[in-house]
């Protein structure tokens, strides 16, 4: 019997006991958890909630799935788990919904490319690298680009997310968030950007 790529990588975890996937479990988040036996029925119970079905969680240090199952980010008691998890675990992780991630032996942001070490995030607005400055964008333009990347960031204390769909929630200690605005609060997109391109 031949078994997948991604499979094989969640029995491995499973048997080291991640960190990670042992938090999530202790806080009520077992691996491949449903949350209805049907997909339709339960988006039309909940037609405005934000849904990942077979959604994965990546470790950010390597890039390798411990976790995959349903979330429902608007059901307060599994959005409150996902935070224990994030700062009791104490570093970054990625929630992503299940395509293409599940399936990829790569996990990725947008499009990456390495230039002797270097990470560039390509978007609408060209390959974003270096030292990320995105200060010539207006605020207009660095919301579409938040958009773009489809990236939510959620932290202890806030969650930024874009207006339109996303399929990648960053969870993060905020002590991961560096970048400062021109007003001496978080840039969390120029964070999140710098965060996500330091681990691929």
């Amino acid at each position: 019997m031949t078994v997948g790529w991604k499979t094989t990588a969640i029995m491995k975890v499973n048997d080291m006991k991640n960190d990670l996937l042992r938090i999530l479990e202790k806080n009520g988040l077992k691996l491949g958890r449903m949350i209805d036996s049907s997909k339709t029925h339960y988006r039309q119970i909940h037609p405005f909630n934000i849904v990942f079905f077979n959604a994965c969680i990546f470790e950010l240090d390597n890039g390798t799935e411990v976790w995959y199952g349903d979330i429902d980010l608007n059901d307060e008691e599994t959005f409150y788990k996902l935070i224990s998890t994030v700062m009791e675990y104490g570093k970054p992780f990625l929630l992503t919904s299940e395509t293409p991630y599940r399936f990829e032996k790569q996990l990725h942001i947008g499009n990456v490319l390495d230039v002797d070490g270097m990470k560039f995030v390509k978007s609408k607005y060209g390959w974003i690298g270096g030292s990320f400055d995105l200060s010539k964008l207006s605020d207009d333009e660095r919301d579409r680009l938040f958009s773009d990347l489809g990236l939510a960031v959620v932290t202890e204390e806030k969650t930024v997310a874009p207006d339109k769909g996303f399929d990648k929630v960053l969870f993060t200690p905020e002590k991961y968030l560096t970048e400062e605005d021109e007003y001496g609060g978080i840039d969390y997109l120029k964070s999140a950007i710098k965060l996500l391109a330091k681990f691929f």
